[in-house]
C-alpha cells in the first residue's frame, strides 16, 4: 500500500516502488540489496478501480500521444496490477540510430511509427529512407519512413534497425548471441554505443542467462598481418622461460582480443566506465546459466556437478568422486568462465559455470630419475670440490 496525490499518474506511482525479485533461481533467504529489480510489462499495467470497473494503462503509447486514457490519475482505493516481463511476452524491437533503443511490449495495431515513437524518436543522422525491417524468419525489407510504410503494422518478433549516415569508419554492426531475448545483428556507433545500449537493444538477457559468464570480444588480427604481430612480439627481449607462455598469450590474443568488462556492472551504473563503448565487428556472448561446475582431469568421475555459492574447490572435487591416485593435488586450478583465466584455489571464488582442473602426477622412468640423480650428484661434487679448495687456500 502507497500513498499517493490526487495530481499522480500512474507512471509516478510505479516510478516510486521499488519492486524486486531474488536474484537466484533457488529459494534462499537473500537481503533486499541482493536482490534483482523486476521489469515491469509496460503495456499491460491494469488499475481496478472501485467505481468504473478495470483499465488497462499503455505507458510507452502515453510517451507518444500524451492522451490521459494510457497513463490515468490515480484514486483513492486504485489497485494497481502490474505484470513481470518474460521470454514469453510478445515483443518489437527498435535499435540503431534511435534516441532509446530497445525491445518493446507488442500490442495489435503497433506500426512501424508507433515504435520509433516508443524509442524517442530518430536521431538527426538517421537514414530516413532505409530503415530495416527484420521479420521472424529472417525475411528482411526496407523501408522509407517517406512513404505510407511508415504505417506499416507489426507483428510479433519483429525488429528494426535504423541506420546511420555517418561514415562508414565510425558505424556498423555487431552480433550478439546467446541467452538474450532477440539474439542477431545491431548497429553500432563507435564512440556513442555502450554494452548497456546493446543489450537494451537485444531485449536484455533472458532469466536464464550467466552474466557472470557473459563476454565480448573483437575482431582479431588480419590474416595479412598475422605474421607481422608475431614478428614483433620477438621484439619484447622476454626471458627464454617466458618465451613459450608469452607465445600462447599472443596467439589468444590476435585470434581475438577479449575485453575486460562485467556484464553485471554495466546494466547496474549504466553510461560510466563500468559500461565500455562497443565496436563495429565486436561478438557479444552470453552463455545459458548452468548450476553446475565442471570438475575434470585427475578426479575419479569428471563431469558437471551441482553449483552452490560459497562453496570450496575441494568440496566440488568430493563431488566428483574425489582425487584419484594419481592426482597431483598441489597444483589444482580454478579456470574461469569467462575469461578462461587459470587462478590458484585461494586467489578464486568459484562461480556458475566454472571449471575446476585436478592434474596428474608424472610419471618418470628408470633412466630419466639415474639421470637426475646423477646430474645432482654432479653439482654436489662440484659445490665439494669449491668448499674443498676455498679452505685449503684460507689454510
Amino acid at each position: 500500500t502507497y500513498e499517493a496525490y490526487a495530481s499522480d499518474r500512474l507512471s509516478a506511482v510505479l516510478g516510486r516502488v521499488d519492486i524486486r525479485r531474488p536474484s537466484q533461481p533457488i529459494v534462499v533467504l537473500q537481503k533486499r540489496e541482493d536482490m534483482e529489480f523486476l521489469r515491469i510489462r509496460q503495456r499491460s499495467v491494469v488499475v481496478h478501480r472501485m467505481s468504473s470497473g478495470l483499465l488497462t494503462a499503455d505507458l510507452d503509447r502515453y510517451s507518444v500521444t500524451g492522451e490521459s486514457r494510457w497513463n490515468p490519475y490515480l484514486a483513492e482505493g486504485d489497485e494497481i496490477i502490474a505484470n513481470a516481463w518474460d521470454d514469453q511476452v510478445p515483443s518489437i524491437s527498435i535499435g540503431g540510430a534511435v534516441n532509446a533503443g530497445e525491445s518493446f511490449e507488442f500490442r495489435d495495431g503497433d506500426r512501424l511509427i508507433d515504435l520509433i515513437g516508443f524509442a524517442r524518436g530518430l536521431m538527426s543522422h538517421a537514414r530516413r529512407d532505409s530503415i530495416v525491417l527484420v521479420r521472424t524468419g529472417g525475411r528482411a525489407s526496407v523501408i522509407d519512413l517517406h512513404s505510407p510504410d511508415s504505417l506499416l503494422r507489426l507483428n510479433p518478433g519483429d525488429r528494426v534497425v535504423v541506420p546511420s549516415s555517418l561514415p562508414s569508419n565510425t558505424a556498423g554492426t555487431l552480433t550478439v548471441i546467446g541467452e538474450v531475448m532477440l539474439p542477431g545483428s545491431y548497429p553500432v556507433e563507435l564512440g556513442t554505443t555502450r554494452l548497456s545500449d546493446i543489450l537494451r537493444m537485444a531485449g536484455g538477457p533472458t532469466p536464464h542467462a550467466l552474466l557472470s559468464g557473459a563476454s565480448v570480444h573483437r575482431q582479431g588480427t588480419p590474416i595479412g598481418r598475422y605474421s607481422e604481430e608475431k614478428l614483433l612480439a620477438l621484439r619484447g627481449n622476454i626471458t627464454v622461460e617466458d618465451a613459450e607462455n608469452a607465445s600462447v598469450e599472443q596467439e589468444l590474443r590476435v585470434s581475438g582480443e577479449r575485453v575486460s568488462v562485467s556484464f553485471v556492472e554495466a546494466l547496474a551504473q549504466p553510461g560510466t566506465g563500468s559500461d565500455p563503448f562497443v565496436w563495429p565487428g565486436d561478438r557479444v556472448s552470453v552463455p545459458r546459466r548452468m548450476g553446475t561446475v565442471y570438475v575434470f582431469g585427475s578426479v575419479r568421475s569428471p563431469g558437471h556437478v551441482p553449483f552452490s555459492p560459497s562453496t570450496t574447490p575441494d568440496t566440488y572435487i568430493a563431488l566428483a568422486g574425489g582425487f584419484s591416485d594419481n592426482s597431483k593435488s598441489s597444483d589444482v586450478r580454478v579456470i574461469k568462465r569467462a575469461s578462461r583465466q587459470w587462478l590458484r584455489p585461494e586467489e578464486a571464488t568459484v562461480e556458475d559455470g566454472d571449471f575446476i582442473w585436478v592434474p596428474k602426477k608424472v610419471e618418470r622412468d628408470l633412466s630419466y630419475e639415474l639421470m637426475t640423480y646423477s646430474q645432482m650428484a654432479g653439482i654436489l661434487s662440484a659445490i665439494a670440490t669449491v668448499i674443498l679448495v676455498i679452505s685449503n687456500i684460507s689454510n
